[in-house]
């Protein structure tokens, strides 16, 4: 088997509950991006860059201990290979212009 090169791996983020999933599309490597996940007890939403890349709904209780962050859900052998800048946790529920605000302050 031949080498893979890095400029084979792609980064996408991705919310996840049970066995439903919202991902996103690739994003262009080496670049900051700032990924948002909102929860309001029943829906769940991903934006990347201020865009609203899809939904879910979810019924349970969510808390930390159910939290990955920079994990392969789709593979447990791959790893997170980079910086991240800066991780905020807010209980809250967010709207379409609060998101643009934190991306707008984040980016």
């Amino acid at each position: 088997m031949g080498a893979v090169s890095s400029s084979d791996y792609s980064i996408d983020y991705a919310v996840e509950f049970d066995n439903e999933v919202v991902v996103s599309e690739a994003v262009e490597r080496e670049t900051r991006h700032v990924a948002v996940g909102t929860f309001d007890g029943e829906e769940y939403a991903l934006y990347v860059d201020g865009n609203r890349e899809g939904t879910g709904s979810h019924s349970e209780e969510v808390n930390v201990g159910n939290m990955s962050i920079a994990e392969d859900f789709e593979q447990d052998n791959q790893h997170f290979n980079g910086d991240i800048c800066e991780i905020r946790l807010y209980y809250t529920a967010f709207k379409g212009d609060d998101i643009e605000v934190i991306t707008n302050a984040m980016s």
